[in-house]
């Protein structure tokens, strides 16, 4: 109330949130327990475990319309998300242990469609509270995480996802529409009917991964170092990295070397140049 700041029960509220009697004397972690309030005088408890409206009787909503919104709208959407929490990662486990991506895939698409982007409540403070609720359980990470590592992509208007399949043969049409095509230089081979020898100029079709390393390259064309380059492209070790795109940084850093010898040459040369003018023209005073 007035008088009586929160602070002054702090941890009644994180023992009432976290279920624990006001007697508790096990420690426990404080930071397990989350809160959210709009109202005066009154506070939601968010644990892990349960949801809990605690209130004052100094504000008479609190004791009259509050408690009823928060059994019809605000528990349930708590329990929603808790839900939510338990389906993603009961999905997360599927992708990873099933042998049929595919079927995963459309029991995740269902759940975008069905339960993703549903609230218990339109009113103002139910929608922040259910936001509130997904970034303590930490939804949003884990469903991106799911959507990106398992190339549940790009949306449909229906609704459903393209696959990493059908945006790849989307991409090579564009490009043979376009009269684009990957050549691979010939280079020199032995064997001991022809000895040495060159294969012939070969082209291949493009794909999406190119674009990849193109993104690559030219990060490392701005100066970007390749310790961060590992962790952009989510190499686990660095050596696949290097192996990859070492032979760019030699190129670049050959090229740069290139370029100061250049203008070192070229601004001694000016020197030089400046120099035997004007001994030129003191020569020719004394003469």
């Amino acid at each position: 109330n007035v008088d009586n700041g929160f602070d002054n029960i702090r941890e009644d509220f994180i023992k009432y949130a976290k279920v624990l009697p006001v007697d508790n004397h096990v420690n426990f972690e404080k930071d397990e327990v989350d809160s959210f309030s709009k109202w005066k005088y009154a506070k939601l408890g968010i644990t892990k475990l349960a949801s809990t409206l605690f209130t004052s009787s100094a504000d008479m909503n609190n004791y009259t319309i509050l408690p009823e919104e928060y059994e019809t709208q605000y528990f349930y959407t708590y329990i929603l998300a808790l839900y939510q929490k338990i389906y993603l990662k009961k999905i997360a486990l599927e992708f990873k242990n099933s042998a049929d991506i595919s079927k995963t895939r459309k029991k995740f698409i269902q759940f975008t469609k069905n339960l993703w982007i549903q609230e218990i409540t339109e009113d103002e403070i139910g929608t922040l509270f259910y936001h509130k609720l997904k970034e303590f359980f930490e939804l949003d990470n884990l469903y991106y995480d799911i959507k990106n590592k398992y190339d549940v992509l790009f949306s449909k208007p229906s609704g459903n996802f393209y696959t990493d399949g059908q945006v790849n043969s989307a991409f090579k049409i564009i490009c043979k529409n376009a009269g684009l095509r990957v050549i691979t230089l010939k280079h020199k081979k032995v064997s001991k009917k022809k000895g040495i020898h060159y294969v012939n100029y070969k082209s291949s079709d493009t794909h999406t991964h190119m674009l990849r390393h193109t993104f690559a390259t030219r990060c490392i064309e701005s100066g970007i170092a390749i310790e961060v380059l590992q962790k952009i492209l989510g190499h686990a070790d660095i050596t696949t990295t290097i192996n990859t795109y070492g032979y760019i940084y030699s190129y670049l850093r050959q090229k740069e070397l290139n370029q100061k010898y250049t203008k070192y040459m070229q601004d001694t040369n000016t020197i030089l140049e400046e120099n035997f003018e004007r001994f030129e023209e003191e020569y020719l005073k004394l003469k």
